[in-house]
């Protein structure tokens, strides 16, 4: 198939383990592939580069600046920006290509996002459903300049759309890597909140991560992910609680009173709902026997058909206008 005027914009470091995964995704509907490194040492330029892919080298100023500085870089103004991570899937090609095919109708395109950890799909919690724009134009959006969770800002109205399918985001390896990435991650919001002189609330601190664990693991039934869920709600907890914390003083970081009575309990009652669901079935086996075979491949776990799952769960929305200067996370 010919490529379509879209660059494909990525950043890297050290990412040889995913790097042929995406660009064997994106092989098939663009021919422009540029990809941004940042010091890696893995191999990931060598095999870039053997791979017909425009590689730059650039240190590392941080994830919205090295992400303006590649956009720069494409051949064209359509920018497909991903982390080396993920992949698009079939459906999401078929899906851009027929829109290119009668003219984009849209100045940027809300993707949808299906994660997993290693090879595991994540159907449940806060993980699911996800979107974030990632197709657009870059004469109208910018990226913005937060240290972390970077969004696209943009420049003057514009119009925005959904597209079918999705890009599969292999979030991490491991339940251990996304304890280190919690700690990376929080430790650079709470760097922003710095900068910003914002110092937040004890109940932001101890209260907020309890809220969090329970939307994600009960009332967004994580728990329905069993050992993952349990572990992704919790690492999301305490994300909220270290973002919030490592951005007092240090003198003021520890509480006058412990909340070791909130977390515990708040955890004890996580631990029987999953104790009840996960381990014999619990709400599982009723819902396996009044639900209909194409409902319970949702909550199996198994990544078998998970594609078409996905790709058919939503049609495509109507274009919509988007007048105020917002910014997508």
């Amino acid at each position: 198939m010919n490529p379509l005027p879209i660059s494909v914009v990525i950043i890297s470091l050290n990412e040889i383990g995913h790097l042929e995964g995406c660009l064997e995704s994106v092989r098939a509907l663009a021919s422009d592939i540029v990809l941004v490194d940042s010091g890696s040492t893995d191999g990931t330029v060598d095999r870039a580069k053997a791979s017909g892919v425009r590689v730059y080298h650039r240190r590392w100023t941080g994830y919205s600046d090295q992400k303006n500085y590649a956009n720069a870089l494409a051949a064209h103004d359509w920018v497909l920006s991903l982390d080396v991570d993920e992949r698009l899937t079939p459906a999401l090609i078929a899906a851009i290509r027929a829109e290119w095919l009668r003219g984009p109708r849209a100045d940027a395109y809300d993707l949808k996002f299906v994660n997993f950890i290693g090879n595991r799909l994540i159907r449940f919690g806060s993980w699911n459903p996800e979107y974030h724009v990632r197709l657009f134009d870059r004469t109208k959006f910018h990226w913005n300049s937060d240290e972390v969770h970077e969004g696209l800002k943009m420049n003057a109205p514009v119009t925005l759309s959904r597209l079918g399918g999705a890009i599969e985001h292999r979030t991490v390896d491991s339940v251990e890597e996304l304890v280190i990435k919690t700690e990376r991650y929080s430790a650079l919001f709470a760097e922003k909140l710095l900068r910003l002189g914002r110092q937040p609330s004890w109940w932001k601190i101890w209260l907020n991560p309890v809220f969090r664990f329970w939307r994600d693991f009960v009332v967004k039934a994580g728990v329905l992910d069993g050992r993952l869920g349990f572990a992704i709600a919790w690492e999301s907890a305490r994300y909220t609680h270290l973002k919030y914390k490592l951005a007092l003083p240090p003198t003021q970081r520890e509480p006058r009173w412990s909340p070791v009575y909130l977390w515990s309990a708040s955890v004890a009652a996580a631990g029987l709902v999953w104790l009840s669901v996960v381990l014999p079935g619990g709400w599982r086996d009723a819902i396996k026997s009044s639900a209909p075979a194409e409902t319970m491949s949702m909550v199996s776990g198994a990544t078998k058909g998970a594609h078409d799952d996905f790709d058919n769960h939503f049609a495509q929305p109507a274009t919509r206008t988007v007048e105020d200067e917002e910014v997508w996370i």
